[in-house]
C-alpha cells in the first residue's frame, strides 16, 4: 500500500520496495521503505528524488506468519523458509505519510531498525522520519489585526 501527500507544489508518495532483494540477490524478501516526489511542470509530471527512509533492508519472511497471510504466496514464496516469530501485526498495518510546513512526515512498520536507531529492534516496530522538502520551510499563520 502506498501513501501520498503534497506540499510546496509537489506530491510525495511512500511505499515498500523490494529492489534490494534483486540487487543484493541473497533473499527475495529484502524490503526497504521509500519516499519519492513528483511535481507538475507545464503539461507533464517531473519525477523528483527517491529516498530510502529505512536504509536497512528488512527480511520480511524472518518475522514468521503466526497470523497467517491474506495470500498464501506471501509465505510460500520465501526463499528462506519463515521462522516462527512475532509477525503480528504485519507490514503495512501502521504506515502513513503527512505533509505540512515544508516537510514530509512518514511512519512505517519494519522488523529491522534503520542504522541510526539504537538499540537495534528485532520485532516489528513503527519507525518515523521527517524530511524537509521546501526550503525555507513554510508555515503560514494568519494574523488578525485590531
Amino acid at each position: 500500500m502506498s501513501w501520498i501527500c503534497s506540499v510546496g507544489g509537489s506530491a510525495f508518495v511512500s511505499w515498500y520496495d523490494q529492489g534490494a532483494a534483486a540487487t543484493l540477490g541473497t533473499s527475495n524478501d529484502l524490503t526497504d521503505y521509500m519516499v519519492g516526489a513528483v511535481s507538475g511542470q507545464a503539461a507533464s509530471l517531473q519525477p523528483g528524488p527517491v529516498l530510502n527512509l529505512s536504509r536497512n533492508p528488512d527480511p520480511q519472511c524472518n518475522t514468521g506468519f503466526p497470523c497467517g497471510a491474506m495470500v498464501p504466496n506471501d509465505f510460500t514464496a520465501c526463499v528462506v523458509p519463515p521462522s516462527p516469530g512475532s509477525g503480528c501485526p504485519k507490514y503495512g498495518d501502521y504506515n502513513g505519510s503527512a505533509c505540512a510546513a515544508g516537510r514530509v512526515f512518514n511512519a512505517w512498520a519494519s522488523a529491522t531498525s534503520p542504522p541510526s536507531i539504537a538499540p537495534v529492534m528485532n520485532k516489528i516496530s513503527v519507525f518515523f522520519a521527517t524530511t524537509m522538502v521546501v526550503y525555507p520551510p513554510e508555515l503560514f499563520v494568519p494574523l488578525q489585526l485590531p
